[in-house]
């Protein structure tokens, strides 16, 4: 069940890779080559304008599934300091050593 759900969660990562890629390739084509443009209701430009939304969801919720996957990591690394330092962790300083060379 866990090779099924990685396949799934990987072709969805790979999904909207390539729809941010062929979005974003889409935008700089028109950008680099401007289109005859009819005024307000241009659906070249309305459907930039969708595709500019897009991305920005998308970058959102990349960023989103970035902080969730790596919070566990980061709390296990968290754990695992406090439990590597002693709980009456003193520095030398603390416990008036001189150290002289």
């Amino acid at each position: 069940m866990t090779h099924r759900r990685r396949f799934i969660a990987m072709a969805l990562c790979a999904a909207m890779l390539l729809v941010m890629l062929i979005s974003s390739a889409y935008i700089a084509h028109e950008t680099a080559h401007p289109h005859a443009c009819c005024g307000e209701g241009c659906p070249v430009c309305q459907f930039i304008e969708q595709v500019e939304a897009s991305l920005k969801g998308l970058s959102l919720i990349l960023v989103a599934l970035l902080v969730f996957g790596f919070a566990p990591v980061a709390r296990r690394e968290r754990f695992a300091f406090a439990a590597a330092v002693p709980a009456g962790f003193t520095t030398p300083v603390a416990q008036k050593i001189r150290l002289n060379d």
